[in-house]
């Protein structure tokens, strides 16, 4: 069978054309931004008493499956350099969208280690390495508030807030265990 030029030229075309779209498909899996698949919307530790394990106010949505690794830091918050956090942790996982963490979300599974923090200010700083298929590596980075920790027999204050979070939290977990006699 013999191609005709006419042939060889929509053969070309057709090339030039299929370079062209995975260029740009490519370039467009390189602009998309992690938010694409994953979004911290909260994350709150609450202010504690040194040697508890606080409650932390955590929201995330993960919009698509990824294997994401992540690193958490808590750092002296008064420190202008953060080279040496005082506690880390990290792990890797695969998300799904409609994956939700425990309720209540505490700081040793937030962390996955027991932090023994002394007295003093801090806060968490968090990045996630997003590993969509398909797709180049994302990065997703987050801060908590500065939170306290109090000295053992101290006093400790609850904002409003947070304790209208943790109160709705309670009821959700509430309802989710039937009481006796309705099993």
């Amino acid at each position: 069978m013999k191609f005709s030029r006419v042939d060889a030229y929509a053969f070309l075309f057709g090339a030039i054309l299929l370079a062209i779209w995975f260029g740009l498909s490519a370039k467009w899996k390189d602009a998309a931004p992690s938010t694409d698949f994953f979004e911290v919307n909260r994350l709150y530790v609450a202010d504690f008493v040194q040697g508890d394990d606080p409650i932390l106010s955590y929201d995330r949505t993960i919009k698509q499956k990824f294997l994401g690794t992540w690193a958490a830091e808590i750092y002296d918050a008064a420190s202008i350099e953060r080279t040496t956090p005082a506690c880390f942790g990290d792990g890797s996982r695969i998300y799904n969208p409609g994956d939700e963490p425990p309720i209540p979300v505490t700081l040793k599974w937030f962390i996955d280690k027991d932090c023994h923090l002394g007295p003093g200010q801090y806060i968490v700083e968090v990045v996630w390495k997003i590993q969509p298929e398909g797709y180049p590596v994302k990065e997703y980075k987050t801060n908590s508030n500065i939170f306290n920790v109090i000295p053992m027999g101290g006093k400790l204050y609850v904002d409003p807030l947070i304790l209208e979070q943790l109160e709705k939290q309670q009821k959700l977990l509430d309802n989710q265990i039937p009481a006796v006699g309705e099993r």
